[in-house]
């Protein structure tokens, strides 16, 4: 069985998921293959749709090329599966991204969904869904983050006292209301020796979007640990494991791989209501802040947790059962 992912850049959770069905799949990542139409391939597997025309806003001429490429895979034969990551573009805004996205699942032979929520809102979306397969297809928990130092030497690398309560942000802060969720959560915390950690804090472009005496107090305090600054796949053990928890700040998001970055460090997660999110959390018994809980509640209940945090996923997000999952539905498609 002969598999495209076309990769011109090298994503973690693209590698994780080729890597998972690379023992039961011939694989190719050439990314101007894709474009060219060159060669045979049983399936194309396509993730991200911005991810095709390199996170540029598309063209009306890209848009066209686009249509043609994936007509010429599909007169060749090849199936073509989409997973789906997210209803638009993180950071770009425009409406060609809207077009660009109807133009690849319209084409998709199959939709892997990553939750329930997702597979619904696709199905309200978009009315050819009908005529396409959909399956839900979890997230893989990530292998590819090393594990190996204690939570005194992740503190002491980071210069973080040991009775300090410790949360952690992790992955791009951007917009004005994940912002102010986390300062004001945060802010909320019952303990004094408290530090917020926030190394993916992406600076506005004009001035922060914060209340000034807030952001006053974030520059000027010790409990703020913020900054947008790269972290290399090898060191981020030590925030994970320096950390009692994560606080997932996502406010309209369909999907993250932060819970299942956690998993790799049994770390208990705090979200909100959004997207597969939701189920997810619902699933491990992590809390949702909501009127009812609030961030202090929350606290409280991941306290008490104890043993694998992880436990109800762990099998059925690991690399072999996606790997099998997705080999699976090619065999069906190809033999259909």
């Amino acid at each position: 069985m002969k598999v495209l992912v076309p990769i011109h850049k090298e994503e973690v959770f693209i590698r994780e998921v080729l890597d998972a069905y690379l023992p039961y799949c011939d694989v190719s990542t050439d990314f101007d293959a894709f474009w060219l139409v060159k060669g045979d391939f049983d399936i194309i597997h396509l993730h991200w749709p911005e991810y095709l025309v390199k996170h540029r806003v598309p063209t009306d001429i890209e848009l066209l090329l686009l249509e043609a490429t994936l007509e010429s895979w599909s007169k060749k034969g090849a199936k073509i599966v989409v997973t789906r990551h997210n209803l638009k573009p993180h950071k770009l805004a425009d409406p060609a991204f809207d077009n660009l996205y109807e133009l690849v699942y319209k084409h998709a032979t199959a939709v892997v969904h990553m939750g329930d929520f997702s597979m619904q809102d696709y199905q309200k979306r978009f009315s050819f869904s009908s005529s396409q397969k959909q399956l839900i297809i979890l997230h893989p928990i990530f292998t590819q983050y090393p594990n190996t130092v204690s939570r005194e030497e992740s503190r002491k690398w980071l210069d973080i006292p040991e009775s300090s309560l410790v949360v952690l942000v992790f992955g791009k802060v951007r917009n004005h209301a994940e912002k102010n969720f986390v300062l004001h959560n945060f802010d909320r915390i019952n303990r004094k020796n408290k530090i917020l950690l926030v190394p993916g804090w992406t600076p506005a472009k004009g001035k922060e979007p914060i209340n000034r005496f807030t952001w006053f107090k974030v520059q000027h305090s010790k409990k703020y640990r913020i900054s947008n600054e790269f972290i290399d796949q090898k060191d981020v053990q030590y925030y994970f494991n320096a950390a009692d928890m994560v606080y997932l700040p996502r406010l309209s998001t369909l999907n993250s791989g932060i819970p299942y970055l956690a998993a790799v460090f049994n770390l208990p997660i705090i979200g909100h209501k959004t997207g597969n999110i939701t189920e997810l959390l619902a699933e491990l018994d992590m809390p949702i802040l909501d009127g009812e809980i609030d961030i202090n509640r929350a606290i409280e209940k991941i306290s008490h947790k104890d043993g694998d945090l992880f436990a109800d996923i762990r099998e059925k997000s690991s690399a072999v059962m996606v790997g099998k999952s997705y080999y699976h539905l090619f065999k069906e498609l190809i033999q259909f």
